[in-house]
């Protein structure tokens, strides 16, 4: 399964749903995405946390489906992306443009995304 999401905690202590996505993420894979963190979905307003294994890509469709403003929460909550490859960087950061998920920003690592989140929160 290219793009897998589950409840989880940072190391201290809030709670966010941890999305993890590996080779090849599918138009199908991003409407189930969306299904679960779109406005009005169970996740939409829980803090989020993004992972992209090494040779992850969004095909085009995913990418048009992940970008439509549609699917714009109007109140986006907070979200880490990390992310090691440039390639992907480009992508998601367009992605997130075009989406206007105002809340979301860019990590080197997995710690500094996590500390980012539980001081978002704890505001």
């Amino acid at each position: 399964m290219p793009l897998k999401w589950f409840e989880t905690k940072t190391p201290g202590g809030t709670a966010v749903l941890r999305m993890e996505s590996s080779g090849i993420v599918t138009a199908e894979d991003a409407e189930r995405l969306m299904e679960a963190i779109g406005p009005a979905s169970r996740y939409h307003l829980w803090p989020k946390i993004g992972f992209a294994a090494p040779g992850t890509s969004i095909s085009p469709a995913a990418r048009k489906i992940l970008s439509d403003p549609k699917n714009r929460p109007p109140e986006p909550a907070p979200t880490a992306v990390v992310l090691t490859s440039a390639v992907m960087r480009v992508t998601v950061g367009f992605i997130v443009r075009l989406s206007s998920a105002g809340a979301t920003r860019f990590f080197p690592n997995e710690a500094e995304a996590n500390a980012w989140l539980d001081e978002t929160t704890s505001k």
